[in-house]
């Protein structure tokens, strides 16, 4: 899918999020973008080295004064990638893998400011669904076998959230694949997993 269609999709799911957030009472909406550093478990490379992009939008349900129950729509970058140091080739390993991003989770909050109205704190937990869009590899393990790596990534993750003011906040978040990410069973390993993180600023609509 070309960039135009990324950018696309997610200002249609922007303005959406928006409208529905000021439509219904007790729907938050937000606007994220940041970077992820990550690694595939099992392709030889260690290191969370390789450096994505993510962004995207979430929407939010107010459970109760402290729990919501939260989702997004991201792009998301995922791979892996080997250390750089000065004696390195140009063409060093390094595998990109771009998703479309679908996590569900659960926030608890913490520390109200009465002054703004927000809560300083707040850490989620949930799960993801992520659809692979496509897939470019240097790594000789499997660049020459790129149709083997499945369409969808089923993952669990847990993060943390700073508010910076009561628009903004910076997020943590640890994201670990619990289904293999690719399918060809004789490759000499006990299967390919996604691990990253993700930093996060998200503006609050």
């Amino acid at each position: 899918m070309c960039l135009f269609y990324r950018i696309s999709l997610v200002t249609c799911f922007m303005l959406l999020n928006l409208m529905f957030s000021h439509a219904q009472t007790g729907f938050i909406g937000k606007i994220k973008l940041g970077l992820n550093a990550t690694q595939i478990h099992g392709d030889g490379l260690f290191g969370y080295d390789k450096l994505g992009l993510i962004g995207g939008a979430q929407l939010s349900y107010e459970l109760n004064s402290r729990f919501d129950m939260g989702f997004e729509f991201l792009l998301t970058q995922k791979g892996s990638q080997a250390k750089i140091s000065f004696s390195s080739p140009a063409d060093i390993q390094r595998t990109t893998l771009n998703y479309i991003e679908f996590p569900l989770f659960i926030t608890v909050k913490d520390w109200f400011i009465e002054d703004g109205g927000y809560y300083k704190i707040k850490a989620h937990g949930g799960f993801s669904y992520a659809y692979l869009m496509d897939v470019s590899s240097s790594n000789g393990l499997y660049q020459n076998d790129l149709g083997n790596f499945n369409n969808t990534d089923f993952a669990l993750l847990i993060g943390v959230s700073y508010a910076l003011g009561p628009k903004m906040e910076a997020t943590a978040r640890y994201t670990n694949s619990v289904t293999k990410i690719y399918k060809n069973e004789n490759l000499e390993t006990d299967g390919l997993l996604n691990y990253l993180w993700s930093f996060t600023l998200d503006y609050k609509l």
